[in-house]
């Protein structure tokens, strides 16, 4: 009886659709498709419709393919103040001219932002309609609406399959689980890849880092004392797993790190300040629209160069026939970012990773993350250290070595806005850290998901921990720490020997250490 009514009830709902749809009294002819028409009973018909037709290949599958072959749409309603600050020489009617045109190429972004975001593929947008219109009685005060209109894009796997290719992750397997739980040692707290470190895992983390960075980076004993007191302070340091990450969830990626002779540290120390007004200013400077993202690549070359109503860009030469463009430091404060949530999300910095994860710079976006309230990706672009900017995975792929931004400790930053290649960075970068005082912090560049997956060395925070707990496992368990290291990254110990004396050589870009061996043996 039940199944009956549901059937009638189905029978009214595409009756009073035909309905809806017919422009005469007539009846229509009704072509039934999808996989839901059989449940229309033919031999009774429908009211309004003349017959009913059923096609003979494919009709079963109609409406997924129309699903398959949609569009997606989106309006932006809004009421805006104009700006009408004069140029020179620019007469009252220019001046509106312009104002209501900067006010509707903004209206249009956003409009194409939002369909790209459901959606729509973001080159193939367009802009179906747009209206200014001067509101009634209210000064300076127009209302725009303006519909944008794109072609679905195809979903990636990562996008509709939200599944990590390891559920143990941090962990490297179940087994490495099941040695911790033997061992006693907590847990990591994990949550839909999300992982909330705890001093314990700061610890685990601060011993993988320095055996990723191979002696070189720095110690990461400073940064593993910074995370630890934002802890102390009831700060949150999360590290998501970027396989788990729609695009949809991520704007734009960047990594705060510091820059300069690793031994500096040990006698300036560092204020904590630098990496995250590097971090700000970036954020000012893709919040100020110089950049037209819509608009590629040349739109990110131009903008670097020419700059804009809100933030004027300077070029500069560097020696050799080489230039940047940079910033003015003042056009940059009076940016507004007190509101993320109110930059549109192509031009936001929705998460950090490292830059590398050898050395001190491991903990650099960790403490920074936890200042900011920033997630930061299990990712970094060295997968230990490196000493030069170009060395930096995603610029060695090609991916653009601006905008970047460098701070000290006194507050001073220099916003490069375009620079030729990672090289002329990494000269102009080191000039300026040398004038600072050998160390400064640095933001290098921007990253979509797609370039830190595919760029970027994904997993390496987990890495480094994994070392670490291997370490810290041996340690409490009495056992062979040698072995530990060498077998949870599937090592060969060489030698075995006894250091009797190291050597420390300083250089302008790095540290060396040599270590020498009073004797040594095979390893067995």
């Amino acid at each position: 009886m039940l199944v009956y009514r549901a059937v009638g009830h189905i029978r009214e709902m595409i009756e009073r659709g035909i309905d809806c749809v017919k422009t005469e009294k007539t009846g229509v002819p009704v072509v039934l498709v999808g996989g839901g028409s059989c449940l229309v009973d033919r031999s009774v018909g429908l009211h309004g419709a003349t017959s009913l037709i059923t096609p003979d290949n494919h009709w079963d599958v109609a409406n997924a393919i129309g699903a398959a072959l949609g569009t997606v749409g989106a309006t932006v309603d809004t009421i805006e103040s104009l700006d009408l600050g004069g140029r020179g020489g620019e007469s009252e009617e220019e001046t509106m001219k312009r104002a209501r045109l900067s006010l509707l190429e903004r209206t249009r972004e956003r409009a194409i932002c939002e369909a790209v975001k459901r959606g729509a593929v973001r080159s193939e947008v367009y802009i179906h309609s747009e209206d200014v219109v001067d509101v009634a009685y209210v000064a300076n005060k127009v209302r725009v609406r303006v519909k944008a209109i794109g072609p679905l894009r195809e979903a990636s796997e990562r996008e509709t399959v939200a599944v990590e290719d390891n559920p143990h992750w941090p962990f490297a397997s179940e087994e490495d689980r099941e040695k911790d739980v033997a061992a006693g040692l907590p847990s990591p707290k994990v949550e839909g890849g999300r992982w909330s470190l705890s001093a314990e895992d700061v610890e685990c983390v601060a011993v993988g880092a320095g055996l990723l960075g191979c002696g070189g980076g720095g110690d990461p004993n400073v940064g593993r004392l910074m995370a630890l007191q934002q802890l102390a302070h009831g700060r949150s340091i999360t590290v998501i797993n970027p396989l788990r990450l729609k695009a949809s969830e991520v704007g734009l990626v960047t990594c705060g790190a510091f820059m300069g002779a690793p031994m500096i540290i040990s006698e300036k120390m560092v204020s904590g300040k630098e990496t995250r007004l590097a971090v700000q200013a970036l954020q000012r400077l893709l919040a100020s629209g110089v950049y037209d993202t819509a608009a590629g690549e040349r739109g990110w070359e131009e903008g670097g160069k020419r700059g804009n109503e809100r933030v004027r860009v300077r070029e500069r030469n560097i020696g050799g026939g080489k230039k940047v463009w940079i910033a003015e430091p003042d056009d940059l404060e009076k940016i507004n970012v007190s509101d993320p949530e109110k930059i549109d999300q192509t031009r936001r910095i929705t998460h950090l990773f490292s830059a590398e994860i050898g050395g001190a710079n491991s903990f650099a976006p960790l403490v920074l993350g936890a200042e900011l309230g920033l997630p930061v990706l299990d990712a970094d672009g060295m997968g230990r250290a490196f000493p030069e900017l170009q060395m930096f995975s995603p610029l060695i792929y090609g991916c653009r070595p601006y905008p970047s931004t460098v701070a000290d400790n006194k507050g001073e930053v220099i916003a490069c806005t375009y620079v030729a290649g990672g090289k002329d960075l990494e000269d102009f970068f080191r000039v300026e850290c040398v004038r600072m005082g050998m160390s400064c912090g640095i933001s290098l560049g921007v990253l979509t998901l797609e370039e830190v997956l595919n760029k970027a060395i994904p997993l390496t925070m987990s890495m480094a921990w994994q070392l670490g707990r291997a370490v810290r496992r041996a340690q409490r368990c009495h056992t062979s720490v040698l072995e530990a290291i060498s077998a949870q990254q599937n090592g060969t110990v060489l030698v075995v020997g006894k250091v009797c004396q190291s050597l420390l050589t300083l250089h302008s870009l790095c540290e060396t250490v040599s270590f020498i061996f009073s004797s040594y043996l095979p390893a067995k």
